[in-house]
């Protein structure tokens, strides 16, 4: 955590170099490559899925997704994300003031997520989750790129419980709901993890194509336990997301799909990941029901 003038916390950008490009012109670079190589989806999604791998493996269906969102005027961007390993149950909202990117800092809504914070006992102000975790960082190269002037307000989400979807559902109903004209929702998770072995690329596409199928279903019960445990990473969440009121009257689309075994990454990086897993992954979007397809 680095400090700026005026004792404003800065959440550093530690995932700069490991998941995405450190150098600003590379970073630049990059995103344009990505947002030139994925489709143009129907514009004006009120909420959307992006996978929070490194650019190499999910980056154009990060950018996708995102790319589903243009064309509305958003001041604030709501990043819910896992927080991988936890063994608390909590969500944990940050105290910094700005987020670091390379391409430039963005600002944190921090009176959004006081209002947050009154929703549940499981909401704490705390920044070493924040600086510990990659989920939200990687999604914000995309926003600063399209929405430059927004401010964001990220969740980092801990191991599940009832009182932790309960005050998730909560805060989207109560807090959430009434801004969507200004307001952006972005679940950042990947859909399914299979360990590499026999038959685990069909695995990890079947699990994937039954989270898709219960997204469009918003079946919050089964997303919330997957019978096999190869669910999302972000599963309580995505769970909340479908029960709340945010989504009410929306119209879910699947945009891409992919996954780590046939990403694009280079030989260096895949030998990394060749005898850990697949994951899977996808870019998603809620449309607004008045809204019409491309």
């Amino acid at each position: 955590m680095a400090e700026h003038s005026g004792n404003r916390m800065v959440r550093e950008a530690t995932g700069a170099g490991l998941f995405y490009p450190e150098a600003p012109g590379a970073l630049v670079e990059a995103l344009r490559a990505l947002f030139e190589a994925s489709p143009d989806p129907a514009p004006g999604a009120l909420a959307i899925l992006s996978p929070h791998g490194g650019f190499a493996f999910s980056g154009r269906l990060s950018a996708l997704a995102w790319k589903a969102a243009k064309k509305r005027r958003v001041s604030t961007v709501l990043i819910v994300a896992p927080l991988h390993g936890a063994d608390e149950s909590r969500i944990w909202i940050p105290e910094a003031a700005e987020f670091q990117t390379p391409i430039g800092d963005i600002g944190t809504d921090l009176p959004l997520l006081r209002e947050i914070e009154s929703c549940g006992t499981v909401f704490e102000e705390s920044d070493i989750p924040h600086l510990l975790e990659h989920a939200i960082e990687v999604q914000l190269p995309f926003m600063h790129t399209l929405f430059p002037g927004a401010r964001v307000a990220p969740l980092l989400v801990g191991s599940p419980s009832p009182a932790v979807y309960s005050s998730l559902v909560s805060a989207l109903d109560l807090v959430v709901a009434e801004r969507l004209d200004e307001l952006l929702v972005v679940a950042s998770t990947d859909l399914a993890s299979v360990a590499r072995g026999k038959d685990a690329g069909r695995m990890a596409a079947d699990a994937s194509a039954l989270a898709l199928d219960r997204l469009r279903r918003r079946d919050a019960g089964d997303l919330a336990a997957p019978d096999d445990g190869a669910g999302p990473c972000g599963a309580t969440l995505l769970a909340a997301l479908v029960a709340s009121r945010v989504l009410d009257g929306a119209r879910f689309e699947t945009l891409g799909t992919g996954d780590s075994a046939g990403a694009s990454a280079g030989p260096e990086l895949r030998a990394e990941t060749e005898g850990d897993s697949i994951v899977s992954y996808a870019a998603c979007a809620w449309y607004p029901e008045r809204a019409a397809p491309a």
